[in-house]
């Protein structure tokens, strides 16, 4: 990495991984300590895997005289999703607002209508079907204003943070429709984390499992807590989407979190199982 072009860019520095490679088709290599960062983890979860083809999508290159810098996820259209997806969850509490203003005129007009019509069956089964949208509703706008409201220092139990993230990721097809859960949550395990980052590191856990979920069958999900931490069991994964599982985790915000809390990943993947938590740091 010797050279003009590239030492005059301050890419030690940087806070965000960089990759870089000679003009070629050798490996990337950390261009700085993010980027080494980010190839460490690979390696330990899974050494076999070449992480080049699912970092260079979504990737921003920038081509010097010596080869290439390889920016993981800075390319403008990831850029602009990234932005449309953050400005949805910044906006849900309004949407939220606006549901359920007329949810509640319907609701009462359909109070005004059993009354008057006590007779009809159909009405209690509008009254429950009403009553089930405005409690998911309610919990969409809650998980929002837990992830503003919960900071470090307040009080949190793992209880908590998994089911309101269960819950929330049955809008995933796998979780709703291909995984049959298994839970074993212990009340009043505390949390070390905040809700923002303990519902984070759930949701690429149970992300990175569900990727691996099988299509043609009904798999049970394991949900427990080992040693009090979240982890994620799943038999007879299907293996094809392996690396974009791994992508979920090996990345340099999940060892930065988890080395806070002096915690390291725990990730199996094979043919008879996944295992998705953590472990002490040793």
């Amino acid at each position: 990495m010797s050279g003009t072009p590239l030492i005059s860019l301050p890419v030690e520095a940087m806070p965000l991984p960089l990759l870089w490679r000679p003009h070629g088709t050798l490996p990337w290599e950390g261009a700085n300590e993010a980027g080494r960062h980010l190839l460490e983890a690979w390696r330990m979860l899974d050494p076999t895997l070449d992480p080049g083809p699912v970092l260079e999508r979504g990737a921003l290159r920038l081509r010097l005289e010596e080869g290439e810098l390889l920016l993981p996820g800075l390319d403008p259209e990831h850029r602009r999703k990234g932005e449309q997806y953050q400005s949805f969850g910044r906006y849900t509490g309004g949407i939220v607002h606006n549901l359920n203003n007329p949810l509640n005129a319907l609701s009462g007009m359909l109070q005004l209508m059993m009354f008057r019509n006590s007779d009809l069956p159909e009405l209690p089964r509008l009254e429950a079907q009403g009553d089930e949208l405005a409690a998911q509703i309610r919990h969409l706008g809650e998980r929002y204003r837990r992830l503003r409201e919960y900071e470090r220092g307040t009080p949190l139990a793992w209880e908590l943070v998994l089911r309101e993230e269960l819950r929330f990721y049955r809008a995933d097809a796998a979780l709703k429709h291909r995984c049959r859960l298994v839970e074993d949550i212990p009340a009043d395990v505390p949390c070390p984390l905040s809700f923002r980052e303990a519902s984070w590191l759930v949701d690429r856990l149970l992300e990175a499992v569900l990727l691996l979920a099988p299509q043609e069958e009904i798999s049970e999900l394991r949900v427990d807590l080992d040693l009090g931490w979240p982890r994620f069991r799943l038999p007879a994964p299907d293996l094809g989407s392996l690396p974009e599982a791994v992508a979920l985790l090996a990345q340099p915000l999940m060892v930065d979190l988890l080395a806070g809390a002096r915690r390291r990943l725990l990730w199996q993947a094979d043919a008879d199982g996944v295992v998705a938590g953590t472990l002490p740091l040793l």
